[in-house]
Parts: C-alpha cells; sequence; structure tokens
C-alpha cells in the first residue's frame, strides 16, 4: 500500500504535463479493459489458472476482480482505475506470477479516449512457470560480519557459501576474490571493489543474468552449458563528494550463473563441472555475501531448487485460502 501511495503521490506531482482528461481519469478514474493471455515458459495457454485483481480508484480506495481463465488461457480486467491495477496469477503444479502496470500507459497517444484508458481492449501476455524438476541445491546461509581478506586474492567456497582458512571453514576454491575499500567518510567519501577470478577452473566462470521478477522462479530452469562463461568479474561501488555515485554491482534484480569444479579429458575438453547460481543483491561493502544455489551433482545444469518450489506450493495454498474468503 505504501508503494501505491508513493506512485500516486508522484503521479500527482507529474499531472501538469498531462492534458486535461488524463489529469481527470488520473483523479476520478476512466474505463479499462484488458486481456490477460496466460501462457507456460513453453508458450502453451494455460486453463483454469485463477486471477486476483485490484485496482485503484478515487480517494486511493481498492475494488478487487476474481476469476480464472478459459480454456485459450484468456481472463478479462474490466472496471475503472484512477492509475494501477495488480493482482495475481496462480495455479496449483506453477510458480506464482505478480503484474502491475500504471496508466497512462508509456508509449500511448492519446492516453484517453471517450473516457477509457488507452490500448482499449489490449492483450497482455502473462508467463506461468510450471514445477518441473526441482532439484536439493545447498543453500548455505549467509555469514557475515566477521574477519574478512583485504587486497589480496583469496579462495572461495560457493558450496559451503565460506571463504577458505584462515578467514572461514571452506575446503575448495570455486573462485579467487579480492576486496578492497577506502573509506574517508563513511557517509559522503568511499570506494568499494570485489573482484572475482575462475582461472583456478578451466572453462569454469560466471554469466549474468536478469531476475524475472514478476514469477516465483526468478531464473531460468537450466544454465546453457554451452555459454562462453566469464573468467574475471569487477563491481564497485564508489561516492564522492560533488561526484555522481558509481554502483556496478549485482542488484536485487540481477542474478549471476557459475560454473567451477571443472575437470577436462585427455584431449583438454571440459568433463565435468558442478553449475549453481547467485542471486543478488551481492554484498561486498562489509565481508562479502549473496544468496548462492550450489548443485552438488557433477554435470547436472539444474538451476530448479526444491526449496523454491516448495515456498511456491505454500504461496498458492495461501493465495487459495484468501482467494475463496474475498
Amino acid at each position: 500500500m505504501k508503494k501505491i501511495m508513493l506512485l500516486t503521490i508522484i503521479l500527482a506531482t507529474k499531472a501538469c504535463a498531462y492534458s486535461l482528461d488524463v489529469v481527470r481519469a488520473m483523479t476520478y478514474g476512466a474505463q479499462v479493459k484488458a486481456f490477460l493471455q496466460v501462457l507456460d515458459q513453453e508458450g502453451t495457454p494455460v486453463p483454469n489458472a485463477f486471477v486476483s485483481v485490484g485496482f485503484l480508484e478515487q480517494h486511493n480506495k481498492q475494488t478487487k476482480l476474481k476469476g480464472t481463465t478459459s480454456d485459450k488461457g484468456i481472463f478479462c480486467i474490466e472496471g475503472e482505475c484512477t492509475c494501477l491495477i495488480g493482482g495475481t496469477v496462480a495455479k496449483e503444479g506453477f510458480y506464482g506470477h505478480r503484474f502491475m502496470w500504471q496508466y497512462p500507459r508509456p508509449d500511448t497517444d492519446p492516453s484517453t479516449a471517450d473516457g477509457k484508458w488507452q490500448p482499449y481492449g489490449a492483450t497482455n501476455v502473462v508467463v506461468l512457470k510450471r514445477i518441473l524438476n526441482p532439484v536439493k541445491l545447498s543453500q548455505p546461509e549467509v555469514r557475515l560480519g566477521r574477519k574478512y581478506p583485504l587486497d589480496e586474492w583469496h579462495g572461495y567456497d560457493l558450496a559451503a557459501n565460506e571463504w577458505l582458512p584462515p578467514w572461514g571453514n571452506g575446503s575448495h576454491s570455486d573462485m579467487l576474490v579480492k576486496l578492497t575499500r577506502d573509506v574517508r567518510n563513511k557517509r559522503k567519501d568511499m570506494k568499494f571493489s570485489m573482484e572475482l577470478c575462475f582461472t583456478n577452473n578451466p572453462f569454469g566462470g560466471i554469466v549474468f543474468a536478469r531476475k524475472d521478477m514478476a514469477s516465483e522462479m526468478k531464473s531460468l530452469y537450466v544454465a546453457n552449458t554451452n555459454n562462453v562463461y566469464a573468467q574475471w568479474a569487477t563491481f564497485v561501488y564508489e561516492r564522492h563528494p560533488g561526484a555522481r555515485t558509481i554502483d556496478t554491482s549485482v542488484d536485487e534484480t540481477s542474478y549471476c550463473i557459475f560454473r567451477t569444479r571443472t575437470t577436462l579429458d585427455e584431449k583438454g575438453n571440459l568433463k565435468t563441472a558442478h553449475y549453481g547460481k547467485i542471486y543478488g543483491p551481492w554484498r561486498f561493502f562489509n565481508d562479502m555475501g549473496a544468496d548462492v544455489f550450489f548443485n552438488p551433482t557433477d554435470n547436472d545444469p539444474n538451476l530448479e531448487d526444491d526449496e523454491t518450489a516448495r515456498l511456491a506450493r505454500l504461496s498458492f495454498d495461501n493465495f487459495m485460502e484468501s482467494y475463496r474468503e474475498e
């Protein structure tokens, strides 16, 4: 609700840039009609998925709409709205999906016509991912706040989410890490950096991707074994008086896929490897840590972890309980 209120205020401050009809629609509401096309991750329509939708009306009043998708995965959203529409799509055996959009829609001119938000009757695709083959991935707790190496390369164990001794209890150097810090003023003048190196694991490395923030399954199902994995990466956070802040860190909307613990055959080709993923935010200001998912099985690139699947099933049960009460 706080986010909705904040966005409403922001939209109100920009109202002077809109036409009178748009300002009126943002204040008192306009008619909305949109279709959800619910597809699975392979593009197949998902019938009988449950949909719960909320409209923001004048005076921040909320109204709700619910129902199920048709045989072709279609659900119609129709009502009156000032600026925001949001909702959830759920079905047993799938990862839940949340959606939200606001009016006026970008790149739509005119934004309103005949008391209706434009585009009126447009189709919006929602990808509802199936729970396919979740496996148990090591996900050790992040341990921060201890002493850690600075200004030197040191091994890090991704399966244990630990530094190697003497800084931690890790046993395998999945990557080498170098942290540097220069803090002159804790609030105004500082520079932190984190360098990664996978050269100790032939064909090992890391690739970067954006999370699917709308889905409970935020990553790819499977790591691409034919991808080119970068063996080096550098992240920087830098802030100085009178200068623009520089931040190249892996934030909460991003993640990484890694390959490590590689072995080669007699011809020097990749023989075995371990895969996993690291969810941002990846912290490196004081110590280093992120949410690491490590597949303990050789040559298994599966990234669909059983804990996410378990939480998705629990989330569906909670959603249905609320859905029936509405």
